[in-house]
């Protein structure tokens, strides 16, 4: 058995207050978008838990700045990852009405990549600080996808990503996240 940790009297270090800003920038974050991380990352162990290997990707791989104005770059953000292979070729439209239209191809077929693999969509506000997620949006062979966007994201740029991830019928394997690009919301 293990004691219950004593608090320190000792000042933090300025590596220690960076560390906590990077992590506390990250969790935050995330913690908008737990769905697709609980998706994303269910081929992880439970121990450490799906956030946990999400929070330690991204404060790896999204986190930029110098201290104290540590910024996330949506660029980066991670949200799965795995051994499918993600689609190619894809794209994103805003259509009038709050509309994202996605599309990608599927050119092609192997053990990591099947025509009925589920495609999943994230959409990333950061002026309003919100994600949308759909779940299962379309199969991987459906080719296209059309979301509706909350109406208030009217004239808000929003960073797209997508990933895919297997029926239950062949498994819980998922694709690593695939940034697609920004667009405005009209």
């Amino acid at each position: 058995m293990r004691g219950l940790p004593k608090k320190s009297d000792k000042a933090p270090t300025p590596e220690q207050l960076d560390q906590r800003a990077r992590f506390g920038l990250i969790t935050n974050l995330l913690s908008k978008a737990k769905s697709a991380i609980l998706l994303g990352f269910r081929s992880s162990l439970q121990i450490p838990t799906p956030m946990n290997v999400a929070v330690s990707i991204n404060l790896a791989k999204a986190v930029t700045g110098v201290s104290p104005n540590f910024t996330a770059d949506p660029l980066k953000l991670v949200f799965s990852k795995g051994s499918l292979m993600q689609p190619t070729d894809a794209s994103i439209e805003g259509i009038i009405g709050g509309e994202l239209k996605f599309e990608w191809s599927n050119d092609q077929e192997d053990d990591q990549c099947h025509p009925t693999d589920e495609v999943n969509l994230v959409v990333y506000n950061p002026i309003k600080g919100r994600f949308a997620f759909v779940k299962n949006a379309a199969m991987r062979s459906a080719l296209t996808f059309t979301v509706q966007l909350p109406l208030n994201w009217e004239d808000d740029t929003v960073y797209a990503y997508l990933f895919t991830s297997e029926t239950k019928a062949f498994g819980k394997a998922c694709s690593d996240t695939l940034y697609i690009g920004t667009t405005p919301v009209i």
